[in-house]
């Protein structure tokens, strides 16, 4: 709008002053402050970190991610970031050192709950219940979440849900991390599918890596990975395996390889991969990651409960 495009220019127009008097931008966390006070007004989060941490390695950079506030239009944001590197950086940074943006990468968890219920301690039904632990757990991520650096602990948010009513006597969660991908479609490509954290080795008898839908040789197909292995395949609808080695996952990196992945069409605009991480109670998101909920795909379940045993005589 308007009134950012003339902050802008204020910045632009006062740089000389307004940074003559400010230390040089030497760590990375400098790099943030310096950010945050100069352009906060445009953003709800700012992360930085050199190029030693980055994946792979690249030295002589300073890596700087940017979650802009809803209202920051496109237009706005790529001036920003221009502002950013000729204002900010390219006047207070070390010699020989890049600032290269790098956009936030938005991982979703699925979060199944579910949590014994007394209906003889509450006035509410089970499903009005049901929708304020739900609730409950979408505002978790909300106040707590959606931002870098933070991290998903699991005992917090059951913590939570206990505390919610009387009725609720105990509760549990599953978590599964999830990336999306848009595919080209009528192409053979690789693709890179990439978590913020290790992935579960392989089970005997849960599967690990699943995906959401899309057609593939005119069938409503989903791509997994085989029962105790590490590869994955591509199954039909009706069980039928389309394709017996269509990837790979690595554990320890948190990656899903596709190898020559040719949909004819997918359902919506992505497809959604979903991975059960190493570590359910705890998933630390690095770099440019982001934790967010799929409320699409997350539940909360009452499993009725009741104590006063002598009543049901």
């Amino acid at each position: 709008g308007g009134a950012f495009k003339e902050s802008l220019e204020s910045i632009r127009q006062n740089a000389p002053i307004a940074f003559a008097s400010q230390r040089r931008l030497v760590t990375a966390e400098d790099y943030k402050a310096q950010i945050n006070a100069n352009y906060g007004t445009y953003l709800d989060d700012v992360i930085s970190y050199g190029g030693a941490d980055n994946s792979p390695p690249i030295y002589g950079r300073v890596y700087v991610g940017l979650k802009f506030k809803p209202s920051i239009n496109e237009e706005t944001q790529i001036s920003v970031k221009d502002t950013i590197r000729t204002v900010l950086t390219d006047n207070l940074s070390i010699m020989s050192i890049d600032t290269v943006f790098v956009d936030p990468i938005t991982t979703h968890l699925e979060i199944t709950t579910t949590f014994n219920l007394d209906p003889d301690l509450t006035n509410s039904t089970k499903g009005a219940i049901e929708s304020v632990v739900q609730s409950s757990i979408n505002n978790y991520f909300t106040t707590n979440l959606q931002k870098f650096n933070k991290v998903f602990r699991r005992s917090n948010i059951l913590t939570t849900i206990d505390a919610l009513d009387e009725a609720i006597l105990n509760s549990r969660m599953t978590v599964k991390m999830q990336s999306r991908f848009t595919p080209s479609t009528g192409v053979s490509l690789q693709y890179d599918i990439k978590f913020p954290s290790p992935i579960a080795t392989p089970d005997d008898t849960e599967i690990v890596i699943s995906s959401s839908r899309f057609t593939f040789n005119s069938k409503t197909c989903i791509f997994q990975n085989i029962l105790g292995s590490n590869k994955i395949q591509i199954v039909s609808s009706d069980g039928d395996i389309e394709v017996d080695n269509a990837g790979s996952y690595a554990s320890s990196s948190g990656t899903v390889s596709l190898t020559g992945f040719n949909p004819i069409s997918i359902e919506g605009s992505e497809i959604k991969v979903s991975a059960t991480p190493a570590n359910q109670s705890t998933i630390r998101p690095l770099r440019n990651y982001i934790l967010d909920i799929d409320t699409e795909l997350s539940t909360s379940n009452a499993l009725l409960d009741f104590q006063n045993t002598a009543a049901n005589l």
